[in-house]
């Protein structure tokens, strides 16, 4: 089943046609940057699997690790859509926010638990990840 998404002022669309089977937590600070946040939340989704419909800008940026995370924001109300990098490999991280069937899906992996906010505490069952 198809899952559809959008961002804060509906101009832009996702739809991803895949079952994602958990969410991760990242709590790394160019997460919390991007999102103005303790922390994000997103479904890995097959790429390929995976459309983004209006209009919409990307950004990249060499994070602290290495790696170069290409972004997609609605071009209208700056909603961060979803993003990607060579840690993901073929999928995306969606949003969670953006999809609401995604926010019933369990927290699977908290990633960069290093940058976590002292005041957070781990999620029980989540995989912790120290860094990448």
């Amino acid at each position: 089943m198809p899952h559809k998404g959008h961002c804060l002022c509906g101009a832009t669309t996702i739809t991803v046609n895949a079952e994602p089977e958990f969410n991760i937590i990242c709590h790394c600070e160019d997460c919390r940057r991007t999102n103005g946040s303790a922390f994000s939340s997103q479904v890995l989704a097959p790429a390929a699997s995976t459309t983004i419909e209006g209009s919409y800008k990307t950004f990249e940026v060499q994070v602290p690790s290495g790696l170069v995370v290409t972004r997609w924001f609605c071009s209208g109300c700056g909603s961060h859509l979803m993003h990607r990098s060579a840690f993901t490999g073929d999928n995306l991280c969606v949003q969670t926010g953006n999809v609401d069937e995604f926010t019933k899906l369990p927290i699977g992996m908290e990633l960069f638990t290093k940058d976590r906010w002292p005041s957070i505490p781990p999620i029980p069952g989540a995989q912790q990840v120290e860094t990448i």
